[in-house]
């Protein structure tokens, strides 16, 4: 009989191409409506977050980096990826940091920003698989022009809460997403 040859080693380098769904066909008309409104109001909803997102990662920028120079903070998840919604949290990495404990690197960041204005609450989560510091940071944004009102929220908008996980990591290596 035939003998099965036996199997090839697996070629590393080759690599298949990238998975394309295929173009729906025939879709019906107002569920692709439904869908084109639902991403353009998440849009709008976003650009109005923005700013105050962009502010709270500065804050949080600027006082790691002052406090570790060689540290790098990072947006990871679903903001870096783009699949956010207004109600997205954002994920942060703070890599770099100096030798330490997963809860002492929690709690030096806890110090770093417990008087920050605009952090309304945080919860240290040391003991988790990815130790993490949760906080809360509320900001206000003018619901038409989509200007921040600033960093104690003086200004006529809406006050909006925006959740951050951060995480510190002593190497470059974290094990987020993205």
């Amino acid at each position: 009989g035939a003998s099965i040859p036996a199997p090839r080693p697996v070629d590393a380098s080759m690599q298949p191409p990238p998975l394309r769904a295929a173009p729906a066909r025939n879709a019906p008309k107002p569920l692709s409506w439904e869908i084109m409104r639902f991403l353009e109001s998440n849009d709008m909803a976003l650009q109005r977050h923005m700013q105050a997102r962009q502010h709270a990662y500065e804050m949080l920028t600027r006082r790691v980096c002052t406090a570790w120079p060689f540290a790098e903070v990072v947006v990871y998840g679903s903001m870096r990826t783009g699949l956010c919604t207004p109600l997205s949290d954002i994920d942060i990495a703070v890599l770099n940091a100096p030798a330490a404990s997963p809860v002492q690197l929690i709690n030096y960041v806890h110090a770093m920003i417990k008087d920050a204005p605009n952090v309304i609450s945080m919860t240290s989560l040391p003991h988790a698989q990815t130790p993490l510091l949760r906080l809360q940071y509320a900001a206000a944004v003018n619901p038409v022009a989509g200007q921040h009102a600033g960093p104690h929220g003086h200004g006529t908008g809406a006050t909006i809460v925006i959740e951050i996980d951060i995480s510190v990591c002593v190497g470059y290596n974290h094990s987020g997403l993205a």
